[in-house]
């Protein structure tokens, strides 16, 4: 599977090699692959409303090989908050990050989020991931 496009308030990023690395891989640093229940919205919030930052809009289409939508396929999203923290400060665990959002894309291959802008961890840039199942 591969993302098309993701959208960010008017940015457009080629999403496919971001998303290479995640597609096939068991881990990310040292981050188990989480998949979305079956149930999963294609919609949500990785920052819960009220989250301190600058608000963000990410949405994307997966796709197969041959460019046709993938119905179903699992996302997982995590990040770090506007001050580089994965978890409550002063905690900085990627294995259990605190803003997140388990999704499925839609029909279309469609899925969106709503979250913050994430900032610089204080070891190294900034960080959000994606993963894709």
């Amino acid at each position: 599977m591969a993302c098309s496009l993701v959208t960010a308030r008017g940015y457009v990023l080629a999403a496919g090699l971001l998303f290479a690395m995640h597609v096939t891989s068991a881990r990310t640093a040292a981050q188990e692959i989480h998949e979305a229940p079956a149930t999963a919205p294609s919609t949500g919030r990785v920052a819960p409303q009220g989250e301190p930052g600058t608000p963000l809009h990410v949405s994307g289409v997966v796709v197969d090989a041959g460019g046709a939508p993938v119905a179903g396929a699992s996302l997982y999203a995590f990040q770090t908050d506007h001050e580089g923290y994965y978890g409550v400060k002063p905690e900085s665990d990627n294995r259990n990050p605190r803003l997140k959002v388990f999704l499925r894309s839609d029909e279309r291959g469609a899925w969106a989020f709503d979250t913050v802008k994430p900032a610089r961890t204080p070891a190294a840039g900034p960080r959000r991931t994606f993963i894709f199942r």
